[in-house]
């Protein structure tokens, strides 16, 4: 798959990908609203799990873009179930850790407005 030209990060060289990384699939039984949020969850297991085992990941959405391989990729997992996102997890090459504000300048404390019991 190509890189999308708004992707591009010219201020870094072009590098070899990790050579044997792993495809996961995430997918769930059924579609809808409560299928996209166990999707979500479920990806976030994986993706923490990858993470505390100093594993790289990335989401392969290209598949889902255009409607040719959308259908060869649903095709590919029928009868198994709904396909909600692709991951390519392995081993990455060293990277600098994202900067981050304090937690305090980005988070608001408010009280809860009072509920009424019925």
């Amino acid at each position: 798959m190509s890189l999308r030209s708004s992707h591009e990060n010219r201020s870094i060289p072009p590098r070899q990908f990790e050579q044997d990384p792993v495809l996961v699939a995430v997918l769930t039984r059924d579609q809808g609203a409560a299928a996209d949020v166990r999707g979500g969850m479920i990806m976030e297991r994986v993706l923490l799990a990858a993470t505390a085992e100093g594993l790289a990941s990335s989401f392969l959405s290209q598949p889902f873009e255009a409607r040719s391989t959308r259908a060869q990729l649903l095709a590919a997992f029928h009868g198994l179930g709904h396909v909600h996102t692709l991951l390519r997890i392995g081993y990455g090459l060293p990277a600098r850790r994202t900067a981050r504000r304090p937690a305090a300048e980005v988070t608001t404390m408010r009280s809860a407005p009072e509920v009424a019991a019925l």
